[in-house]
């Protein structure tokens, strides 16, 4: 993934900044949802959708990684691997440590001020 990338933009000379966010949602229902995006200096670079194992090119440069990661079809089979196994692990993992917090119930506190 990133050798694919840093070719791109090895190109270029300067400092760049190469940013990445992702996410998951595990809903009730037992639903899965999870998002990938990859950033170039700021700006967006390209984007995953795990339901149809595509990738969007945010602009021209981006779409020589969009061809190289849908030829083969692996770098997606990882992302959405990833997101629908490992990163709903760590998310329950963590719900879990914060459960006692986030379930705690504080105690009811009246204040009664009367002044003459």
């Amino acid at each position: 993934m990133v050798s694919v990338i840093y070719h791109v933009v090895s190109l270029l000379s300067g400092v760049h900044a190469f940013q990445f966010m992702y996410g998951c949602e595990l809903n009730d229902d037992g639903t899965k949802r999870g998002y990938l995006q990859f950033g170039y200096d700021g700006e967006d670079f390209i984007s995953f959708d795990k339901n149809t194992l595509t990738f969007t090119a945010a602009n021209p440069q981006a779409v020589i990684t969009k061809n190289k990661w849908e030829s083969t079809r692996a770098e997606a089979n990882v992302y959405k691997a990833y997101l629908d196994n490992e990163c709903i692990e760590w998310l329950q993992k963590y719900v879990g440590y914060g459960k006692d917090t986030l379930e705690r119930k504080g105690r009811n506190i009246s204040c009664l001020i009367i002044t003459a």
